[in-house]
């Protein structure tokens, strides 16, 4: 009889103790180990770390300005309207400061940026030169509002979320300046549902890519985030586990049953 005691609470300690950490993922972690998170673009700074965000947000302002800066300069040549005139020189005012401070914050946090514009670029500033009068002004409200927009887009990314003091402040700045832009080109009365499509704006430069971005030719795709796959959701297959242990419990369970009908039964237990 004692034996038989004995072996049925070794089988419900197996019941109640172990199976559970098997179904918990083989470690007794009743938490499932979290998904494979990487990113090894993250640099540690002192005043917190770089991300890829922050690098493409530098490397936007910096391109806005290699070729927005020299046709709101050019503008008045080309006989703008009057609210034109008015437009460029307020770019022109902003636009100076902001790209000496974008040179310097890139050479302090040591991201490379392009000395040139990027070649769609460079076609709407021919596109730009070849015009005059109404149809320069259409086409000025056109192209800067829409590059504009997609600038303030990630600028109030990084604002909201970069984990760098500097690059917060400097994001700041560049949704003030860029959202005060979109409202000045907006007051020409030229911008339409058209300029604000993606395709118009001024390209994403592609982090992987260091040597283009140097060049001014930056891809205008953007790198596509990594697929969680079924098994990156803790290491080794939690499914595989939870089988194991339902069947383990389901043979347990049984026979501790078998057990407890052997020591019921007359005449079978020992004197």
């Amino acid at each position: 009889m004692r034996t038989r005691t004995s072996l049925l609470g070794t089988l419900l300690l197996l019941a109640f103790v172990v199976l559970p950490g098997v179904a918990a993922g083989h470690d007794g972690n009743t938490n499932p180990t979290p998904p494979d998170v990487r990113n090894d673009k993250v640099v540690p700074l002192a005043q917190g770390v770089l991300n890829d965000d922050d690098r493409t947000l530098l490397k936007k302002v910096r391109l806005a300005g290699l070729w927005e800066l020299p046709m709101a300069k050019e503008a008045p040549q080309h006989n703008p309207g009057q609210r034109t005139r008015e437009v460029a020189k307020h770019l022109v005012a902003d636009h100076e400061p902001l790209d000496v401070q974008t040179r310097k914050l890139a050479a302090k946090l040591g991201v490379p940026i392009p000395d040139e514009p990027a070649p769609e670029q460079k076609e709407w500033m021919a596109e730009l030169r070849a015009a005059s009068g109404p149809e320069f002004d259409r086409i000025f409200a056109k192209r800067l509002r829409a590059a504009h927009g997609q600038v303030y887009i990630v600028a109030a990314k990084v604002r909201a979320g970069t984990k760098n003091n500097d690059m917060r402040a400097f994001a700041q700045t560049a949704v003030n300046l860029v959202g005060k832009h979109m409202a000045l080109l907006e007051s020409t009365g030229l911008v339409d549902g058209d300029s604000l499509v993606a395709g118009a704006s001024s390209p994403t430069p592609t982090p992987e890519a260091t040597t283009p971005e140097a060049t001014g030719s930056a891809s205008t795709a953007s790198p596509k985030p990594r697929a969680v796959s079924s098994r990156d959701d803790g290491g080794m297959n939690i499914g595989v586990g939870l089988v194991v242990a339902i069947l383990l419990v389901v043979v347990g369970v049984a026979a501790t049953l078998g057990i407890v009908r052997l020591l019921q039964t007359p005449g079978k237990s020992s004197r």
